[in-house]
């Protein structure tokens, strides 16, 4: 059954220009093993069926646990970041503006139950299977490719000698002869 588009999806369809955030969330989307990785978190998960208030879909959990990462956001802000930024809310499966959205303590839940049963060691484990395969990797919740290397400062060279840049305030560090 398909759903009706809304304003609000008839807008971002329409954009003009592609943020850098659109451009690194579909990049994550198509990278990401979530067929591989899922069945991991699955057997600890809460099941739905049962009284009271029902889990939220374990898919959206991750792919919200993934950008929390991603972006370095706390729990309160990864909460904040849904509600107002239109490309994580699509990213995290969550399409139409009246959707139930997690709060900040079922993300800290969904955290805790990843570290308590030990699936991050296992999880970045099989993401940098996979993901080596095609050329990149990830290294303490940061996204290296080989273009990524390309875009670090150099260091720059007078007289056969390298000048070594500095990234702390000029104040401290003007930069030194090797």
């Amino acid at each position: 059954m398909s759903r009706q588009s809304s304003f609000a999806d008839l807008d971002c369809n329409h954009k003009k220009r592609r943020t850098r955030r659109e451009v690194f969330l579909s990049e994550m989307k198509g990278v990401m093993p979530w067929a591989v990785l899922l069945p991991h978190i699955e057997p600890h998960y809460p099941r739905t069926g049962r009284r009271g208030r029902q889990p939220m879909a374990l898919e959206s959990m991750f792919r919200i646990y993934c950008l929390q990462n991603g972006f370095n956001l706390s729990d309160r802000q990864m909460e904040d970041a849904l509600y107002e930024i239109e490309s994580m809310r699509r990213f995290s499966g969550f399409r139409g503006v009246t959707d139930i959205l997690p709060d900040e303590t079922t993300i800290l839940n969904f955290r805790h139950l990843l570290e308590q049963h030990e699936l991050t060691a296992i999880l970045l484990e099989a993401i940098n299977a996979h993901s080596r395969r095609r050329g990149c990797w990830f290294a303490k919740a940061r996204w290296w490719t080989p273009h990524s290397f390309m875009r670090q400062a150099r260091p720059r060279i007078r007289d056969g000698r390298e000048i070594l840049r500095c990234i702390k305030r000029r104040r401290e560090c003007n930069g030194t002869l090797v």
